[in-house]
């Protein structure tokens, strides 16, 4: 997916693997990035894991701090997270 950001440049979105009920890697990139990270260093990692009856959700974060103002990017994606796992919860719940 392609996004216009606020101050110019684009952001995209990218899936690297979906395995089912299972992973699903999403990268990131920023046009306007001074450094072109290598595909998945800085990505999104949600990860679904079977525990005594129940569904573990497990969201890793990629390594911001590759970019400059990295602290900034990291930031909002753990606010992204934040939301995002409630409305998996909700989601899987209504199931």
């Amino acid at each position: 997916m392609v996004w216009d950001l606020p101050k110019g440049g684009k952001s995209i979105t990218t899936i690297i693997r979906a395995e089912k009920m299972k992973e699903l890697i999403i990268d990131l990139f920023v046009s306007n990035w001074e450094v072109k990270p290598k595909e998945g260093d800085v990505a999104y990692l949600f990860q679904l894991e079977e525990r005594n009856n129940s569904t573990l959700l497990k969201i890793e974060i990629g390594d911001f701090s590759l970019i400059k103002d990295g602290q900034m990017y990291y930031d909002a994606s753990v606010d992204f997270a934040l939301k995002a796992k409630k409305v998996i919860k909700g989601l899987a719940e209504n199931n």
